[in-house]
């Protein structure tokens, strides 16, 4: 089931076309190789707990030295634009509620 769930993400995220700049591939192996890192840690590895992910993280990083050295496997996605490992942090964005809002009105956005 594992083995399944891998194979599915790894084909939906890993598609041929976002490969070609100008007509050229580019950095086909390092980006299958990150999304095949990405699907790992989410398929095989989301259902440890905490010390059993910490424990992934080492084991991951002792084969694999794609992730940057910061942080764990978990808090990493691969960015397109960047063809690299990027925290899952720098796509928040700063939300505030008017103060003039009662509490019970307040909606946070996703």
């Amino acid at each position: 089931n594992a083995v399944q769930s891998l194979t599915r993400l790894y084909e939906a995220l890993h598609k041929e076309n976002w490969f070609v700049s100008g007509g050229e591939p580019t950095n086909y192996a390092s980006l299958a190789e990150k999304h095949f890192c990405f699907c790992i840690t989410w398929t095989i590895g989301a259902a440890l707990d905490e010390d059993g992910r910490r424990k992934m993280d080492v084991a991951v990083r002792d084969i694999e030295q794609h992730y940057p050295p910061t942080h764990t496997i978990y808090d990493y996605f691969v960015e397109l634009k960047k063809l690299d490992f990027e925290l899952w942090e720098s796509t928040l964005t700063v939300w505030r509620p008017r103060k003039v809002d009662p509490f019970y009105k307040i909606i946070v956005p996703n």
